[in-house]
C-alpha cells in the first residue's frame, strides 16, 4: 500500500484511508455512550482489517523506534523495579513490553488485540480488553498509568468518566502520565493532509491547558509539563508559562494551527505528568 521508495502512502491511498476514518468517526461522534462500549473495538478493528499498511511489518517497526526513541525517555523515570504499571491504548504493546524491562508488573489495555505478537512475552506482562472508557482493572492497583496518544481518540463526552476511571485504579499518590496531540498544531491524524480541524479519528485534540483542566476536574492534583528529554534528562516544569504560551500563540494565529511553527510544536506537546 505504500510507494516501494519512500515507504509513504500514495494519494489515492491515502485519501482512502481518510474517507474510511471519516465514516468511523462519523459512526462514533454520533453514537450513545452505551454502543460506544462495544464501537470504540468494533471500529478499531475494521480499521486494522480495511488498512493492511497499518500491520505493515516496515510501517510498524518504524513508528515502533519512533515511539520508544520519543515516549521512553518520558517514562522510564517514573518507573522502579517494584512499580506496578498500566498502559492505555497499548496498540501493539511495545511500550508495554520496555516497561516489563524496568517494573514488577505491567497490564496494557486496549480496545482490540489486532496486530499483537504475544511470543515471547515477560511473565510480568499481561493484556486485557477494554471497552476504551472503563478499565477491567481493581481499584487503588496501580503505581504508574500512561496514555501516549489515546486521549484525543475519545467522543469528548467520554473524556471526563475516563479520566475518573483512571484516577481509581491509580493508588493514593499514584502518578498518570498523559501524552497527547496538541491542538494548537492539529489536526494530526490522516486529516492533517485534507482539513484544517481533525475530521479523522482524532474526535477531538486538545491545549496543555484543557487537558490540565481535565485532570483538575477529574480529581488530580500537582499537575507538571514534561519536556523532551534535555542533557539527558527529562524535566517535569511548572505549568503556568505554558498554558500562557499557548494562549499567545493561538492569539497570534487567530486560533488557526500553527503546525508550521516547528520550534513551538516541540515545545508544546502535551506532556503532563499529574498525581493522584
Amino acid at each position: 500500500m505504500a510507494t516501494p521508495a519512500t515507504g509513504e502512502p500514495r494519494p489515492e491511498e491515502l485519501r482512502a484511508r481518510y474517507e474510511l476514518e471519516v465514516r468511523l468517526a462519523d459512526r462514533l461522534r454520533h453514537s450513545t455512550r452505551d454502543e460506544r462500549r462495544y464501537l470504540y473495538g468494533a471500529l478499531y478493528g475494521e480499521l486494522y482489517r480495511e488498512v493492511p499498511a497499518l500491520r505493515d511489518a516496515g510501517r510498524t517497526a518504524r513508528a515502533r523506534e519512533h515511539n520508544l526513541a520519543v515516549v521512553w525517555p518520558l517514562v522510564r523515570g517514573f518507573i522502579w523495579p517494584a512499580s506496578r504499571c498500566l498502559e492505555v491504548g497499548a496498540g501493539d504493546c511495545a511500550m508495554a513490553l520496555q516497561m516489563a524491562g524496568s517494573a514488577a508488573s505491567v497490564c496494557a489495555v486496549d480496545v482490540t488485540q489486532e496486530g499483537v505478537d504475544r511470543v515471547g512475552w515477560p511473565a510480568n506482562l499481561r493484556m486485557v480488553v477494554g471497552d476504551g472508557i472503563t478499565l477491567p482493572i481493581g481499584s487503588e492497583t496501580q503505581d504508574l498509568v500512561l496514555s501516549s496518544q489515546v486521549l484525543e481518540h475519545l467522543h469528548p463526552d467520554d473524556v471526563a468518566d475516563h479520566l475518573c476511571d483512571v484516577r481509581r485504579v491509580l493508588v493514593p499518590g499514584g502518578l498518570f502520565l498523559c501524552i497527547t496531540p496538541n491542538r494548537l498544531f492539529g489536526p494530526s491524524d490522516v486529516s492533517r493532509h485534507f482539513s484544517a480541524v481533525p475530521t479523522g479519528l482524532h474526535l477531538r485534540e486538545y491545549t496543555y491547558g484543557e487537558v490540565r483542566d481535565l485532570l483538575k476536574a477529574a480529581g488530580f492534583r500537582g499537575s507538571r509539563y514534561l519536556t523532551r528529554p534535555l542533557a539527558g534528562r527529562m524535566w517535569a516544569l511548572p505549568e503556568g508559562v505554558f498554558v500562557g504560551l499557548e494562549r499567545v500563540l493561538h492569539a497570534a494565529s487567530a486560533g488557526r494551527p500553527v503546525w508550521r511553527w516547528r520550534v513551538f510544536r516541540g515545545l508544546l506537546g502535551v506532556r503532563i505528568v499529574a498525581r493522584r
